[in-house]
């Protein structure tokens, strides 16, 4: 099974069920273009993967990193997407635990870390790059 067929069932389950049809008229495809995901194994656009993201509430780089990993042939650049997509999906997960320890720890600063990817340079604290860090920052300053 192909990761666009893994993707599409994976959306079709947490949308309760629904048919192949409405998932295509949700992400604003045709179902020739649906069905050829899923009989001829075409792999689905960059464009296509992030409205796929946007109804699975979850970051657009995972699901097209894993879509452009299996892509690639050579073994160099199938690695480098999953590292995309690891750190993707690792990202999503330290912004969820940061914003909880947060809102369950308020004293303790710098509890949720450095995020990997919105560091640029050497020594900048992530709350400097990334809006969601730097939004709960400034909230605790006000109060």
């Amino acid at each position: 099974m192909s990761k666009t067929t893994e993707w599409i069932d994976r959306a079709k389950s947490e949308l309760g069920g629904i048919s192949d049809y409405a998932l295509a008229q949700e992400l604003g495809i045709s179902r020739g273009r649906m069905s050829s995901y899923r009989a001829r194994g075409s792999q689905m656009g960059d464009d296509v993967a992030v409205r796929l993201a946007g109804l699975l509430q979850i970051s657009a780089l995972e699901v097209v990193a894993s879509i452009r990993a299996e892509a690639v042939k050579e073994p160099e650049a199938r690695s480098f997407w999953r590292r995309i997509q690891r750190a993707a999906r690792d990202h999503a997960a330290s912004v969820i635990v940061g914003l909880g320890s947060a809102l369950l720890l308020p004293g303790i600063p710098g509890a949720a870390g450095q995020c990997i990817l919105c560091q640029t340079g050497a020594g900048r604290p992530a709350a400097r790059k990334h809006p969601k860090i730097k939004a709960r920052a400034g909230a605790r300053r006000f109060k």
